[in-house]
């Protein structure tokens, strides 16, 4: 099936060839060759080399089958997140477009940076970036609950592997502080005030991490009652020299805000009386 596909597409065929020889020239050194010769086969690159330009040869061809591919990847028995990450990129890369597939790939690369015995926080957090990025694109209007349920697990599991590792890079992680506060900016504008409660806290946890930036962005922070720290700031724009400038609301709009508040409480606890 394979060898009909590349029959079929010439043009194709030259240029992964002439990519494969420049890749195995690199891949293929001296010290891979030295472990074939000691018949070692567990460790050879070859399969995956070749679900690797299979999976690009489809790609590029729009092939709707392209993630059975991705299947036989996640079946290697020596799989990096290395090779998930270049089918992940791969499925995006035009004229291909397979967000599905390429999260999928991520989803598995994640898990295994994260079984590593010795987790790298740089290639984390790209690859955290990446999945987040797919998942939740940037000022995403109507966002379903099962998909900020599925951030916010990304989430959760980011501020674990930044509290194990010393290199998870600074402007990685005000990034993520960044996009959790501003989707909760974004969530309040449409008026999910609870869940943008929900997201603005999330963001401030991450503050802590910020090492060298974190008492830039604290001396920010001018809240008066931390239930409402929400209130009284407009989106970030990610800056590693000027913090955020916050943006205080008026008092009617935040009496209007504690007034919304009451009557949701109010309301919640006559349905708990009925119950």
């Amino acid at each position: 099936m394979f060898l009909q596909l590349l029959l079929c597409f010439p043009g194709h065929c030259t240029m992964l060839a002439d990519n494969i020889n420049n890749f195995t020239k690199k891949k293929f050194n001296t010290e891979h060759f030295a472990v074939l010769k000691k018949g070692d086969l567990s460790k050879d690159p070859t399969e995956t080399l070749l679900l690797i330009y299979e999976f690009e040869a489809r790609a590029k061809i729009n092939d709707s089958t392209l993630e059975h591919v991705l299947e036989a990847v996640l079946e290697l028995q020596h799989l990096e997140p290395k090779t998930l990450e270049t089918i992940a990129s791969l499925a995006m890369e035009p004229p291909a477009h397979f967000p599905s597939v390429c999260k999928k790939a991520l989803k598995n690369a994640w898990l295994l940076h994260r079984k590593c015995s010795l987790i790298d926080g740089v290639k984390c957090s790209k690859c955290l970036h990446s999945l987040i990025q797919l998942t939740l694109p940037s000022g995403t209007l109507g966002i379903e609950p099962r998909i900020l349920e599925e951030v916010w697990s990304y989430y959760e599991e980011g501020l674990f592997v930044i509290d194990s590792v010393h290199d998870y890079p600074e402007v990685e992680i005000l990034w993520l502080m960044t996009r959790a506060w501003n989707t909760g900016i974004l969530l309040y504008s449409v008026g999910r005030y609870m869940e943008a409660e929900r997201w603005c806290g999330l963001g401030m946890r991450f503050l802590k991490h910020l090492g060298s930036l974190q008492s830039s962005y604290e001396s920010q922070l001018e809240i008066p009652e931390p239930s409402s720290v929400f209130l009284f700031c407009q989106p970030w724009k990610m800056s590693l020299s000027q913090p955020p400038a916050f943006l205080k609301v008026s008092l009617l709009q935040r009496n209007e805000w504690f007034v919304q508040r009451g009557l949701r409480q109010a309301g919640q606890s006559k349905a708990t009386d009925s119950k």
